[in-house]
């Protein structure tokens, strides 16, 4: 009977190991579902408003106050559908480094 304690309470213990890795993938994999929702539903126009305040300011590079005023442009002219791949890229990096 005592051989099977050994196992038996291997097992408890690898379950166990196994329930608190689960919850703790669990909670990190909410923690960023809930960062990347909240930044998929700011919409194009709005981070291009937001990043259009900062253009009086310090903190942001000549070149980055360069594309933030093609941005600009390119919603004014309701072109917003047409930013390529990279464009849009580059300003949800510029956008999350300033509001996130």
């Amino acid at each position: 009977m005592s051989w099977m304690i050994a196992p038996l309470a291997v097992a408890v213990i690898s379950i166990g190991a196994m329930v608190l890795a689960g919850r703790s993938m669990a909670r990190q994999i909410a923690a960023q579902a809930t960062t990347e929702e909240s930044r998929m539903l700011v919409s194009t126009t709005t981070m291009i408003k937001r990043l259009e305040g900062l253009l009086g300011t310090g903190d942001l590079s000549e070149w980055e106050k360069s594309f933030v005023r093609s941005l600009v442009d390119v919603q004014k002219a309701g072109k917003v559908t047409q930013l390529t791949g990279a464009q849009v890229e580059k300003l949800d990096e510029l956008y999350g480094r300033h509001f996130a």
